[in-house]
């Protein structure tokens, strides 16, 4: 994978051609106008056909006056501001053209139909923190599960060190084997965790698993601070939206043709929620 993270005037930058655009994962205070020209000079120069950035409402201006469409939205809670936005810019044109989206608009309509189920509570107790020492048994778990993914999860060091610097991962053993796992993502500048990396081996699904290991992440993860909640999922995935939708979590928007995930670039939908809710 040849995708990177880098600091452009403190704003973390992944970029690279796997998902062949520029992401803009942060972009503090002291960003302005100078760090997005920037940003899109070193798309441009790399040849990525989109920019994605997501960044504090009150800059959004600064992006729109340049191109940028808002492709979703995050409300934040006891963040030091009110609301983060998603925004694009197609350097190529085509990569704006959606295929499956009647498809998409079905699964989606079907997700929004859910409500909170309360009936069947969700089996948090077969759920466990995983620990360093797993960390080679969930790369193959993760190898097995996706064709590619935005992420080097197929790498114990990689998860070795997410584990250390901001992920919480969890998982379900069954016979003392790994067959589903999740992460969260934590974000302590804004509160805000992302629910990411679910897989769940071929022989274990439709389990519940997805909704089990949701169910303990928004258990454990408010221990650490966290006050928000969110995720980007693949727009063709009915389990995960509907996973999601059941759990109380709001439609945040599309990010459209914006992952290389599965084999190939996808739509993702924004799916958010406060901490207790």
């Amino acid at each position: 994978m040849t995708d990177k993270i880098i600091n452009l005037d403190g704003a973390a930058v992944h970029h690279g051609k796997f998902s062949d655009r520029l992401y803009i994962l942060s972009f503090p205070a002291t960003c302005g106008e100078e760090t997005a020209a920037k940003a899109e000079e070193l798309a441009e120069r790399n040849g990525y056909s989109k920019i994605i950035a997501k960044v504090p409402a009150e800059k959004a201006d600064i992006f729109i006056q340049r191109g940028y469409i808002t492709e979703a939205e995050l409300p934040l809670r006891n963040a030091p501001y009110e609301k983060a936005v998603f925004l694009s810019k197609f350097i190529d044109p085509a990569r704006r053209e959606e295929r499956d989206r009647k498809l998409q608009s079905e699964i989606l309509l079907k997700a929004l139909s859910y409500k909170p189920d309360e009936t069947e509570p969700p089996m948090t107790n077969l759920c466990e923190r995983m620990a360093p020492a797993d960390a080679d048994e969930m790369a193959g778990v993760y190898k097995q599960v996706f064709e590619s993914y935005p992420f080097p999860i197929h790498d114990a060091d990689y998860i070795r060190q997410t584990m250390k610097e901001s992920a919480a991962y969890f998982g379900i053993r069954e016979d003392c084997r790994i067959t589903a796992l999740a992460s969260a993502e934590m974000n302590p500048h804004i509160n805000a965790a992302e629910m990411t990396d679910f897989a769940t081996l071929p022989e274990a699904r439709g389990r519940g698993y997805a909704n089990a290991l949701l169910a303990k992440m928004e258990q454990e993860v408010p221990k650490l601070g966290i006050s928000t909640f969110f995720t980007i999922a693949r727009s063709l995935s009915f389990g995960m939206n509907i996973t999601f939708a059941k759990r109380n979590y709001s439609f945040g928007g599309r990010l459209i043709n914006n992952t290389n995930i599965c084999g190939g670039t996808e739509t993702m939908n924004i799916w958010h929620k406060f901490a207790g809710c």
